[in-house]
């Protein structure tokens, strides 16, 4: 592909369906559901508003949330702006979400209204996240951040298919932020079978779990009850 051939856009299967069969239901919610022309109708309302916040092709938002309906339409939405979504678990805890948020450079923190009391307390800590980047949904609006419908009242004109592809996508794995970086020895001892290197705090380079994790305790100790699934071995633990 030339220089300045542009890139094509992926496809977007909402639009397919939509176009096929737009009255056929495509999300049943606890109280509410959508059929496939609603869903795509409210997503492409959902990616001009995001756009408007400051959302660009290429970057990322993060989410906190149940296995809900706004899940999906929030997903969607991202498709049409070629932006990546960070999924941040909903038993964490402060400082693993700031930790998620600001690693993944993401610019956007949606969140279920009963998780407020884990983020909005804090959010000074994000450096990342735009002004009005903080976005509650479901239940009473919560102080501190934006009521997720009221991005579906007064969208802004604007062709979204006009909009340049990203020149990278995604920029990281969306849920897989920046680790820590940490020298340590790997091998037995000092021998020539010792290997040094930089590597993932908390990996070994074969994705076990290795020393200087926290399951594992000090570096250089490893528990006998828990040996990771791949990776190296004492000798006197290896099993023929």
């Amino acid at each position: 592909m030339s220089e300045q051939e542009p890139r094509s856009k992926p496809t977007n299967f909402l639009e397919i369906h939509a176009g096929n069969q737009p009255d056929k239901m495509a999300i049943i919610g606890l109280e509410r559901s959508l059929t496939y022309g609603q869903l795509r109708k409210r997503a492409r309302v959902l990616a001009q508003s995001l756009y408007k916040l400051g959302i660009r092709p290429g970057e990322q938002i993060a989410i906190m949330a149940y296995n809900q309906l706004e899940y999906a339409e929030v997903a969607n939405a991202l498709v049409y702006l070629e932006v990546g979504l960070v999924k941040v678990g909903y038993r964490m805890q402060p400082p693993e979400i700031e930790y998620i948020v600001e690693n993944s450079d993401s610019k956007l923190l949606i969140f279920w209204h009963e998780f407020a009391d884990r983020i909005l307390p804090f959010k000074k800590n994000y450096k990342k996240v735009l002004p009005d980047g903080f976005i509650s949904f479901g239940g009473p609006s919560v102080e501190g951040a934006l009521d997720f419908e009221s991005l579906f009242e007064n969208p802004p004109d604007m062709d979204l298919d006009a909009l340049p592809p990203a020149g990278r996508f995604p920029p990281r794995r969306p849920g897989s932020p920046r680790g820590r970086m940490a020298p340590r020895i790997r091998g037995r001892g000092d021998g020539p079978r010792a290997r040094t290197g930089i590597v993932r705090r908390g990996t070994d380079r074969r994705g076990g779990l290795g020393n200087g994790s926290s399951r594992d305790g000090p570096a250089g100790r490893r528990s006998p009850r828990r040996w990771p699934s791949r990776g190296w071995r004492p000798h006197a633990a290896r099993t023929r």
